[in-house]
């Protein structure tokens, strides 16, 4: 499930780095000097969540909360590029993404250190599933994508349309899989079932 999680991540990060630049400049009419300036924004979105909503996810003590908060903002985010006609907006979802993104990247590691189910002999091996195979969306995507839009400069906007609503759709994935966890934050660990749904990479 957590491999799955880091797969739609990574998707969907890609996704927009890739082609997030051409899209903006193209069909938002916003010129090439600030369409850099805000996917920058998305790494500054980033850096304050994954420095800030874990911290956060200790405090209130759960993990699932946010995850299934910030992939089904993420997705909807997505949504909003493919339908939303106006450049007016463009640097508050580039933020945004990289706030969901930089809250949920940390969180799927912090639940494979908290679960059960892998342990501590376990630990390194986990992590170098969920990172290794989940990071392969990083070339699926791309390829994918650019062979549904083609040339980037004669891509129309329906084009964009598709390769965004299949962003948002992978996003989603991470929604599904997120219900699929068993809670392993502080609040409820000593509460946990000895058997629920699965945590274990892959």
């Amino acid at each position: 499930i957590l491999t799955m999680m880091f797969f739609c991540y990574a998707a969907g990060f890609t996704a927009w780095f890739t082609f997030g630049f051409p899209f903006l400049v193209r069909f938002r009419q916003i010129p090439e000097r600030y369409g850099g300036l805000i996917l920058a924004l998305t790494m500054v979105g980033y850096t304050l969540a994954s420095t800030s909503m874990p911290a956060l996810s200790d405090r209130v003590g759960k993990r699932r909360p946010f995850l299934l908060f910030f992939s089904a903002t993420a997705s909807a985010l997505f949504v909003a590029l493919a339908v939303w006609p106006s450049s007016a907006g463009a640097a508050s979802v580039a933020f945004l993404l990289g706030f969901c993104f930089g809250t949920i990247n940390p969180l799927i590691f912090t639940v494979a250190g908290e679960a059960e189910e892998l342990g501590p002999s376990l630990m390194g091996v986990s992590v170098g599933v969920i990172s290794s195979l989940g990071s392969t969306s990083g070339f699926i995507v791309p390829l994918t994508v650019g062979k549904l839009l083609g040339t980037l400069t004669h891509a129309s906007q329906r084009d964009f349309t598709l390769a965004w609503m299949l962003a948002a759709a992978l996003v989603a994935g991470m929604l599904v899989c997120s219900l699929g966890l068993v809670e392993t934050g502080p609040a409820t660990r000593a509460l946990r079932p000895a058997n629920g749904a699965a945590t274990l990479a892959g």
